[in-house]
């Protein structure tokens, strides 16, 4: 029985705290003080909207000079590894493409043999090559190119 009243004072208390602050901010708001204006929040949106297209248009320059820059890198790779000895040991070497967007750039081979390394690059105009290509850098070119 006394648990039961312990409770029920306990929510007396309670509700009794929070109507009283309710109870304070009406008497602050009716009372004029601390009353926000509609035309200062409306100035506020404004100047952060304002604050805001300058940011975005800033970024939108940026990002203008950003893919001027990237117009001549390479965004399209394609590598086919293979066995240059034939014999079973490993794919240690490959054929590397690298392109640009317009399908220019180059072939790297580099062919592992027992005591040496050997690097051949290949100009790529167009998806192009000026000399002839192996088998396995056709197959890197065409991997790019996808």
């Amino acid at each position: 029985m006394y648990l039961l009243l312990g409770v029920v004072f306990v929510w007396i208390v309670f509700l009794s705290i929070f109507l009283w602050r309710i109870y304070a901010r009406q008497r602050i708001y009716l009372s004029g003080k601390g009353v926000i204006h509609i035309d200062e929040v409306l100035n506020t949106i404004i100047r952060d909207q304002d604050d805001l297209n300058q940011t975005l248009t800033h970024q939108k320059d940026q990002l203008l000079g950003l893919d001027k820059d990237l117009k001549g890198t390479f965004s399209r790779l394609g590598l086919h590894k293979f066995d240059s000895l034939d014999n079973d040991r490993g794919n240690y070497s490959f054929a590397l493409a690298l392109l640009d967007e317009h399908d220019s750039g180059l072939v790297i081979s580099v062919f592992h043999t027992n005591d040496r390394v050997h690097l051949y690059p290949k100009k790529v105009i167009k998806g192009t090559a000026d000399v002839a290509l192996s088998p396995e850098e056709e197959k890197a070119l065409k991997d790019a190119k996808k």
